[in-house]
């Protein structure tokens, strides 16, 4: 990979709505919250798992902090040797293809069953991995700079939407809030915590960040926004259609559009809508896709990621179409295996790293920043200064 002072960078702003986009998605599609033990509850536990998610982002901020100048995969490799530096990184690379392909998988499943009826899902997922693998191969820059715009739009569509189901909303379907089954809210909470994959794609893009330190309070700021977001939509699900109905259906969310689009407003209006959500799936099947690059590169050694852009594009599609066979089986893997195998990778593992690279001296030989080039001189420049100084003395 290329070094921090050559690689491309994006903007903070743009990272972090590219980021809330990632962890708002999967509500569009499949809405994996409902899966949650505490049922109409889940809402709460949404806001709760905010908590353990703000302690994850300090984390990856702090795995970050330990050299900012290069990528966590490098980081990983340089400061863990190579043997078991390659091994981490290509777990950190199959994981987030299996993420990349679930997420693929969810997205062709509701087009295929709501608009391309008669589509087969090769077809639908292989244009969007075309999308991704064409996207990537732009370079992190580009997508990040797209994502503001597309973002913005989701949300001011979404807004507008939330305005025509306000008056259906009826507070018998939300009331009563309490009593809670405890047990069931913890467990709902430790498995939305579970659901935020974005938190690595954070550690994984935060190198190719321009960041100043007074600017870093607003990635904490970016978990409360989303989770924000995923529990109004979770209300309005309820308190339009109520729980029970919403519960058995498969596209939660969709369903919510299609109340709207049957009232006064349009007919067939979620069309229109599920173009608007594969932008937004696009946006998180690039940046998983993207991480499984970067992670892989560095196992190669190769110095662009952009090269290994279609054969694992490839791979991508086939696991997509392979990962799983029915919605039953997705929430089984989703709250089973899945959730463990999240909590693992999102939070132990970075925390782990943190751990151990922090107290990890560079190898022998790997030049250290100076002061002064924490200052903004180059090394060259400070050594020609020390040089100079040295001379001046000599004279003396």
């Amino acid at each position: 990979m290329k070094g921090a002072d050559t690689m491309e960078k994006t903007s903070l702003l743009s990272l972090i709505l590219w980021m809330i986009a990632v962890r708002v998605t999967p509500m569009f599609f499949s809405f994996p919250e409902f899966d949650a033990s505490a049922g109409e509850a889940s809402w709460i536990a949404v806001i709760l798992s905010t908590i353990p998610v703000t302690l994850g982002v300090w984390v990856v901020l702090k795995l970050w902090q330990v050299d900012p100048q290069r990528s966590i995969p490098e980081l990983i490799r340089d400061r863990a040797g190579r043997v078991v530096g390659n091994a981490v990184n290509l777990m950190l690379a199959g994981y987030f293809m299996l993420a990349a392909a679930i997420s693929l998988w969810e997205l062709d499943d509701v087009l295929v069953t709501t608009i391309f009826t008669r589509t087969p899902s090769v077809a639908v997922s292989g244009a969007m991995a075309l999308v991704v693998v064409i996207a990537v191969r732009q370079g992190i820059e580009v997508i990040s700079r797209t994502a503001i715009f597309l973002v913005a739009g989701g949300m001011l569509s979404t807004g507008l939407l939330t305005l025509i189901w306000l008056p259906d909303v009826t507070l018998d379907f939300l009331l009563p809030l309490f009593p809670v089954d405890v047990g069931a809210l913890i467990s709902s909470t430790i498995y939305h915590a579970s659901l935020v994959d974005v938190l690595l794609v954070f550690a994984f893009l935060l190198p190719f960040t321009e960041v100043k330190p007074e600017n870093m309070r607003f990635l904490y700021a970016s978990p409360w926004i989303a989770h924000s977001i995923i529990a109004l939509a979770m209300l309005f699900c309820i308190g339009v259609l109520s729980f029970p109905v919403i519960d058995k259906e498969n596209f939660e969310y969709l369903a919510l559009v299609r109340q709207a689009s049957l009232g006064t407003f349009l007919e067939r209006f979620d069309p229109l809508i599920l173009t608007g959500w594969t932008v937004l799936g696009y946006l998180r099947i690039s940046a998983l896709f993207l991480s499984a690059l970067i992670a892989l590169s560095t196992v190669l050694g190769l110095s662009d990621y952009r090269a290994l852009t279609i054969p694992m594009g490839i791979i991508l599609l086939c696991l997509s179409l392979i990962v799983f066979d029915t919605f039953p089986a997705r929430e089984e893997y989703m709250t089973g295996g899945g959730m463990v195998l999240n909590l693992v990778f999102i939070y132990v593992l970075p925390l782990l790293l943190w751990l151990v690279l922090r107290n990890t001296h560079d190898p022998a030989g790997a030049p250290r920043p100076t002061a002064a080039a924490d200052r903004g001189v180059s090394a060259s420049d400070a050594m020609s200064a020390e040089t100079n100084s040295g001379q001046k003395e000599a004279g003396a």
